[in-house]
């Protein structure tokens, strides 16, 4: 626009000069009639303040259009604000990348077609007057679809919701301006606190190798000796087909059997009748036990009570 309203004040001077030649005395030239509003310093750069609307004449294609931006908020963070996409998977955003949200709303009156807000509307700005495009934050998560400002409405709805994009540190200012609309209008980012944001990372940036799986130590737990002879050698536990060499060892533990096999069998004897008048099933084996504490062998102990 700025380009095709110089042409057009250019185009003008001919046009005076050829006049005042066609007169026969010198006479002075006639002031321009172009307003000074058409001057191209009527482009410069606007400040961009939060909660002021900016409207926007000039939308896809150079079509007229209105919409009406707001912004609320801008937030710069070392991390994505609300957490990252894809814990699992190697970062692809650069290393170092810092990211820059902003917050409002916009509403399209009226467009010949639907209307976003994107990444390329807005640049950054070094304190050497270099200009960094910001990119498209691919580790960040979002709030959904319907709160993403880069989510096209058609004309008669309004958009609210944020837009995150990946920068690079050291900016100093942030512009915006839609690509068919002529204003620009340029934030100063100095106001703005470096935050945390949300402290997530992907699993492992990119360039670096996998983590390695940390395998978990495995220890053997010692196994107890046996108790249990070869059938017949020894003693018998009570309703199994399980010999040992003392009548202790007939356990519910051991046995792998119903806790109540204790109750019936303890000490791994048969419950008895009377505990002054043990049955000679029972005294057989409290003279068995006896024996082999007292340090015979199984067939001593067999031989000496037979």
């Amino acid at each position: 626009m700025n380009t095709r309203k110089a042409l057009l004040a250019l185009a003008a001077i001919p046009a005076l000069t050829l006049g005042a030649c066609g007169q026969e005395t010198e006479t002075e030239p006639a002031p321009s009639s172009l307003p000074q509003s058409e001057s191209p310093a009527q482009n410069a750069v606007k400040p961009l303040n939060l909660g002021e609307e900016i409207t926007i004449e000039n939308c896809n294609g150079g079509g007229p259009c209105e919409v009406k931006v707001t912004f609320d908020d801008i937030k710069l963070t070392k991390t994505c604000p609300h957490g990252v996409s894809f814990p699992d998977m190697e970062s692809m955003d650069p290393e170092g990348t810092q990211y820059l949200t902003v917050s409002g709303k916009f509403e399209v009156v009226s467009s010949l077609s639907n209307f976003s807000l994107e990444e390329t509307d807005f640049q950054g700005v070094t304190k050497d007057g270099v200009a960094a495009e910001p990119g498209i934050a691919y580790d960040c998560d979002d709030l959904g679809v319907d709160q993403n400002l880069d989510n096209p409405v058609d004309p008669g709805l309004t958009r609210k919701g944020e837009l995150t994009m990946a920068v690079k540190p050291g900016l100093e200012k942030i512009q915006f301006s839609t690509m068919w609309d002529e204003n620009t209008y340029e934030f100063d980012m100095s106001k703005l606190k470096l935050e945390d944001g949300s402290g997530e990372v992907p699993g492992y940036a990119m360039g670096q190798t996998e983590p390695e799986q940390q395998v978990p130590t495995q220890v053997e737990t010692p196994q107890p000796d046996p108790v249990f002879n070869s059938p017949g050698d020894g003693y018998q536990c009570p309703g199994t087909d399980a010999f040992v060499d003392n009548p202790a060892d007939c356990t519910s533990q051991n046995l792998g059997g119903d806790p109540a096999y204790d109750e019936m069998y303890p000490g791994g004897y048969p419950q008895q009748p009377s505990p002054q008048q043990p049955s000679p099933w029972v005294q057989g084996q409290i003279d068995w036990n006896n024996c082999i504490q007292g340090g015979n062998t199984p067939d001593e102990c067999a031989e000496m009570l037979n």
